[in-house]
């Protein structure tokens, strides 16, 4: 019987949860006081937004379209982490359809695989992939939704035989000197009539890889746009190209756009997607910003005070020596909001000093974390004096300690946007092509952009909460702003998001004056455009701040105590100096080397395909780190040697 018991009372310890679950989900769909029955539409969104977002939106878009639709909806979140792990789900399942769509075209008519009409996106019908929305992650993770996508390929058929064809200049640049042991290439290729992109083997060639070499030539030592050649197609391989987003049906007006954003603008980023041009002017409404992103610090006001430490107000003051083994950072190789967040940094303050920054805040670290929502919880739990943070985590976890009586500018945790180096990003919203629900999801973009909903993100919760009382105590909203349909005000029903608006008309009154964040982002956005060193700073940081951090720590001490020492020997601090800040040299296929500069970055990024190339890319990650333990071990020896 004993045994029995157990079994029951285990069964039952699993069970709570589902059933809290599922009556948490109850309560959201029905907060509005209709019944959770009436909620017969369903919305499938996959997320990276927490819990609280999560909640106040699925309850809120039911009351409005209630509201505006008669029905009630239901959204069924799927969250399996972060933004990386999310694309690489989309990607996953794209390509599945996709390679099921050319099964199907194979087996039906393989001549249509030479035909340049036939498209894989026109394919995607309703209900052939699985989510709706993407809701949340930054403007580079929705922007390759849109223009990288998916790429498949399939063997063209054996008909093609071999043709005369025009090759144009391949997708990647080819070197010259190494068309010898050149695998393949990606290019446009046309004949007869026909333009396809192709995968081309260097076998397919009749005439063999050199073929190619006024390709691979620049201009100038007589190179050219295209090459006449000949070509056995049939081993050569067609690639498709399907963009993940879709623009909504029927699409917004350039006016309504117009009155919820203002300008298409914050810093050097847009507000929504819009890159329309005189050859692609359908290109624009693949994403839709719904809240605004800053990428600051976190800091413990307590602990700053115990290390007399002041406030920081920019990413630079996080170099002090006084921050050793106090500063909470992660992992740009596994959190693109991270990436965004050192990108930031790296742009902003420049080639040179961009690098010492990274460099010494990599030093001062006491980790690098795995997720960006870690160094706001290692600096609100008291493990670290500062960190650095997305606004919604830093400030979140300011308010989620927030004690009765406090404000965000005297809280334990604090928050800042270092004004006019911070980035400012569009956090936004994209429609899933082939989503089962593409009417709904349309609506769903619709209401993110209301006031309504933009008023989740920065409004006092209805049912108040430690930091600002009960409900009585709210803030009273404007009667013009109350909802007529059921009197109340705007706002979340529980929770206080502490994210910032993406409309302008937000930051000003009658809304500004609730705000928990006094925080004009438009104001404070740094104006310096991204410089495409992206890709170079995650392996860079990598490289010298992560695989080797017992020794770039132990260097760091070693040159921090030499800086204190008026007695050390000068030349040999300078020896230090320039062994520390140093950046790794990179020998090209050719055999030439080239320093890792600012002028020499694009032809290093090409030579190693942004890193990513199985083997060139990793030898030289590999190096690289190499180059970084060997160069930090060397600092700390000519420490111990002047030390005796």
């Amino acid at each position: 019987m004993a045994k029995y018991v157990i079994v029951f009372l285990f069964a039952v310890v699993l069970a709570v949860p589902f059933f809290a679950q599922r009556a948490r989900r109850a309560d959201v769909a029905g907060t509005d006081g209709a019944a959770a029955g009436g909620a017969t539409l369903r919305l499938i969104v996959v997320t990276p937004h927490i819990e609280q977002i999560r909640d106040e939106f699925a309850w809120a878009f039911d009351r409005w379209h209630r509201r505006n639709f008669g029905q009630g909806v239901a959204i069924d979140y799927r969250a399996p982490g972060g933004t990386t792990e999310i694309l690489r789900l989309l990607e996953a399942m794209f390509v599945r359809e996709a390679q099921r769509q050319l099964s199907d075209a194979r087996a039906s008519d393989e001549s249509r695989l030479l035909d340049p009409a036939f498209s894989l996106e026109a394919g995607f019908a309703t209900g052939s992939t699985n989510f709706d929305i993407m809701f949340g992650g930054g403007t580079f993770d929705h922007d390759r939704l849109r223009s990288r996508g998916v790429t498949v390929s399939t063997r063209l058929p054996a008909s093609a035989g071999v043709q005369t064809v025009t090759i144009g200049r391949p997708r990647e640049p080819l070197d010259p000197d190494a068309l010898g042991t050149l695998r393949q290439v990606d290019a446009r290729v046309s004949w007869q009539g026909r333009s396809l992109t192709l995968r081309i083997p260097s076998e397919a060639l009749v005439k063999g890889a050199a073929s190619l070499r006024p390709l691979a030539l620049a201009k100038a030592a007589g190179g050219t746009d295209t090459v006449e050649t000949r070509l056995d197609l049939a081993r050569c391989e067609r690639l498709f190209q399907i963009r993940i987003s879709t623009a909504p049906s029927p699409a917004f007006t350039q006016d309504h756009l117009d009155a919820i954003y203002g300008t298409n603008k914050v810093g050097t980023g847009q507000l929504w997607q819009d890159n329309r041009t005189k050859d692609r002017p359908e290109d624009w409404q693949h994403w839709f910003g719904s809240a605004l992103s800053g990428f600051g610090i976190v800091y413990n006001r307590p602990i700053l005070a115990e290390l007399q430490l002041p406030e920081p107000d920019g990413f630079d003051d996080l170099t002090a020596w006084g921050y050793l083994d106090r500063l909470a950072l992660a992992d740009p190789r596994q959190s693109g909001s991270v990436a965004t967040l050192y990108d930031s940094i790296l742009n902003s303050y420049g080639w040179e000093k961009g690098w010492r920054v990274l460099r010494e805040i990599s030093a001062n670290a006491r980790g690098f974390a795995s997720a960006s929502t870690v160094p706001p919880q290692d600096v609100s739990q008291g493990d670290a004096a500062a960190g650095v943070a997305i606004d919604f985590y830093g400030r979140g976890q300011a308010q989620a300690i927030m004690r009765p009586g406090e404000t965000a500018a005297t809280s334990r945790v604090g928050y800042i946007d270092p004004p006019g180096t911070v980035y400012i990003d569009a956090d936004p919203v994209s429609i899933l092509r082939g989503g089962p629900h593409p009417e709904l999801a349309r609506r769903f973009v619709e209401f993110c952009l209301t006031v309504e909903a933009q008023a989740l993100w920065q409004f006092p919760a209805a049912s108040g909460d430690a930091s600002e009382g009960d409900a009585a105590a709210r803030p009273t909203v404007p009667a013009e702003f109350a909802f007529k349909a059921d009197d109340r005000v705007l706002g979340p029903s529980k929770h206080r998001l502490r994210r910032m608006p993406v409309r302008r008309d937000m930051y000003a009154k009658p809304y500004l004056e609730h705000f928990a964040d006094q925080t004009n982002p438009f104001e404070i956005a740094s104006d310096t455009g991204t410089r495409g060193w992206r890709d170079g700073m995650i392996v860079m940081m990598g490289a010298f701040g992560i695989d080797t951090s017992d020794d770039l720590r132990a260097a760091w001490i070693a040159l921090n105590q030499a800086r204190g020492n008026e007695a050390f020997p000068p030349e040999k601090l300078a020896e230090m100096e320039r062994l520390f800040y140093a950046l790794p040299p990179h020998t090209l296929r050719d055999g030439r080397t080239l320093e890792f500069t600012e002028a020499n970055y694009r032809a290093i990024a090409d030579d190693t395909r942004r890193w990513r190339d199985p083997e060139r890319g990793t030898r030289a990650k590999i190096q690289a780190t190499q180059f970084f333990k060997t160069n930090y071990r060397k600092v700390v020896e000519i420490a111990r040697q002047v030390g005796g």
